[in-house]
């Protein structure tokens, strides 16, 4: 994490974003990208508060992605961290779009437009950005959902609780 960290603060420029929006997963991610409407950053890396990202993510992929024209970066097979080393399932099992370019236009939930799920947003873009056109992580991320015994339980039989 500490090298995370220093990554960070040599290159670029961090904003946490607290929201009062009661959670769904479309509303929350548009009041975040609406945020950035002033800021205009280059890129947005947008975890969820269990997820962590390998300090060779920033080396390899994050670098290798702002050179490249692809929109967004797709964080595949996540490695599931646990606090007794048991095994879990993998989650999630598809691919989420957790880095994203951004442009004057993006959104995630508006104008008559519904949510694509996968934390993929809408572009202002021709042709259509999905899941063929975007650039895919070649390192896992962490992902912490199951790392107790009760997460686990919470996170499978309560859909309330993950805000879904």
């Amino acid at each position: 994490l500490k090298e995370c960290v220093e990554w960070a603060e040599k290159h670029t420029e961090v904003h946490v974003i607290r929201s009062k929006v009661k959670w769904d997963q479309a509303s929350w991610r548009e009041v975040m990208i609406r945020h950035f409407d002033d800021i205009k950053p280059d890129f947005i890396i947008n975890l969820d508060s269990d997820e962590i990202l390998p300090p060779e993510f920033y080396e390899e992929d994050l670098e290798r992605f702002i050179h490249l024209p692809n929109p967004t970066m797709l964080l595949v097979r996540p490695e599931m961290l646990t606090e007794d080393g048991r095994d879990v399932n993998l989650n999630p099992k598809m691919a989420h779009c957790k880095v994203i370019k951004w442009m004057p236009g993006i959104h995630y939930k508006t104008r008559g437009y519904k949510y694509l799920g996968f934390a993929q947003p809408h572009f202002p873009l021709s042709p259509k950005v999905d899941r063929k056109n975007c650039y895919r992580a070649k390192h896992p991320f962490l992902h912490l959902c199951y790392y107790t015994k009760e997460q686990e339980k919470l996170h499978k039989e309560n859909r309330a609780w993950r805000g879904i």
